[in-house]
Order: structure tokens, then sequence, then C-alpha cells
């Protein structure tokens, strides 16, 4: 299926709940956004199960969302038991997210070879969401052209928790190769993690965050083999609050500057 603006295969529109289970989206194709999936407006809940998504498509040069694409206020957003493959967009080669959502969970879910041409080779999330919760997850061979080659979060998101989970061979030409978080994350928690192999050409080959994120826990996270110019483990950016490290296995990094971690100016409160 190919469409020239939204939802390659489904658009859903002020739709009050929707489900997708034990299905497969391939090669789909929308120019802007959706390449397999479309949600738009007020969508209430909205769950995805034992499903999978393989080579769909939202352009490179403007598109939104390989997979799914979600331009909606929804209020609830679980995906579970469910693969991304070869999906790729402009921003989110699996998922974009973009304006207010409530609560995005993430659960059981593997995302593999998904590209994005600017940022979130699996996941880009925009703007405003209050709490995102990702477990069991297996992000591996994603790539960026800018930041964010696994999961790329932009910016005033309330809490982010990720779990038992692990960020494998993704690559970034920027920043964060496995996981950017931007500014005004106020409360990010990361345990049980692992983090290897992954490549930022400039910062944070593993791990980025930038300014202003605030209440960080990272625990029980390996950091191994990855690399950046500078941080190539992690690369924590300026005026970060409330750093909190603890049983973290740090081996086989390299860098210029900082192969375990970079820790840029003004950071208050840091516990190792």
């Amino acid at each position: 299926n190919e469409v020239t603006n939204y939802g390659g295969a489904i658009y859903f529109y002020g739709t009050y709940g929707v489900t997708i289970s034990n299905c497969l989206f391939e090669e789909n194709i929308a120019t802007i956004g959706g390449g397999a999936l479309c949600l738009d407006s007020y969508v209430r809940t909205f769950l995805v199960k034992d499903s999978e998504f393989v080579s769909n498509s939202a352009g490179s040069s403007a598109g939104d969302g390989g997979a799914i694409y979600m331009n909606t206020l929804n209020y609830v957003t679980t995906i579970q038991n469910t693969k991304f493959s070869d999906n790729t967009a402009y921003f989110g080669g699996a998922i974009m997210v973009y304006t207010t959502n409530e609560d995005l969970t993430i659960t059981d879910v593997e995302f593999l070879r998904n590209g994005a041409t600017q940022v979130g080779g699996a996941l880009h999330v925009g703007d405003n969401l209050k709490r995102f919760t990702g477990t069991r997850m297996l992000v591996r061979y994603n790539t960026a052209l800018k930041s964010g080659a696994g999961f790329n979060f932009d910016s005033y998101c309330n809490y982010v928790t990720i779990t038992d989970s692990n960020f494998e061979y993704n690559v970034a030409q920027f920043h964060g190769g496995g996981l950017y978080f931007g500014s005004n994350i106020f409360y990010l928690t990361i345990s049980d993690v692992v983090i290897s192999y992954n490549n930022a050409v400039i910062q944070g080959g593993g791990l980025y965050t930038s300014h202003l994120v605030s209440n960080v826990i990272l625990d029980t996270v390996t950091f191994s083999g990855n690399n950046g110019l500078f941080g190539g483990g992690a690369f924590l950016d300026q005026l970060s609050s409330n750093v909190t490290m603890t049983n973290l296995i740090v081996d086989s990094n390299e860098a210029k500057f900082g192969a375990g971690f970079y820790f840029a100016m003004k950071h208050d409160d840091i516990t190792l």
C-alpha cells in the first residue's frame, strides 16, 4: 500500500480506542507520516500486541514514523510483544510520537535495523510526554544520521524509566548512539540495562543527556564497547542535577575525551 500523505495501511482519526493484535504490516509507504499506521486527533487508548512491522517507510526527506506515527492527544499507548524491523523515516525510523501523550509503555519489543535520516532510528518522542516505561526491549542495529540511533527523546518528558533491556550496535552520526535525551527530562531511571557497542561520531557513544536533565539514576547498567569522540560510554551535558550511579560496569569504551563518561560543566550532586 502507498499514500501520498498519512497512514500507508491504516489512518485513524478521532477514534476512541484502537487495538492492533496478531497483525503483520509489511512494505507500506506514506510520504508524510505513518508508513503503516497513523493516529490523528484524539485517541484515548492505543494498544499494539503480538504483531510485526517490517520494511515500512515514511519517506527519507520529510516523513515521520516509518511504521507508526502518532500525531494526537493519546491518554494511554501500549506496545507489547511486537517486532519492528527495517522500517525507515525522516524522524522515528520505526515510531514517531508527536504532541501530548499521557503514558507510553513498551514491553517485550524488538527494534532491529530501523533507520532515520534525522533522529530516532528506532523511536523518536517529541515534546510533552508525561510518562515512558520501557521493559525487556531489544534495540539493535538501528541508525540515525543525527542523534539517538536507538531512542531519541526531545524535551519535556516528566518520567522516563527503562529497565531490563539491551541497546546494542546502534550508530548515530552526531549524539547518542544508543540513547539520546534532550532538555527538561525531569526523572530519568535506567536500570538492569546493557548499553554496548554503540557509536556516536561526536558525543555519547552509548548515552547522551542534554542540559536540564534532572534526577538521573543509572543502576546496574553495563557500558561496554561504545565509541564516541566525547564520552564513549556516556556524555552528560551541562546543568544536569542529582545524578546517581550505582553498580555500573564500564568496560572497553573508546573516546578521545572520557572513554567511559564525560561530564560537561555545571553538574550538581553527582554520586558514584
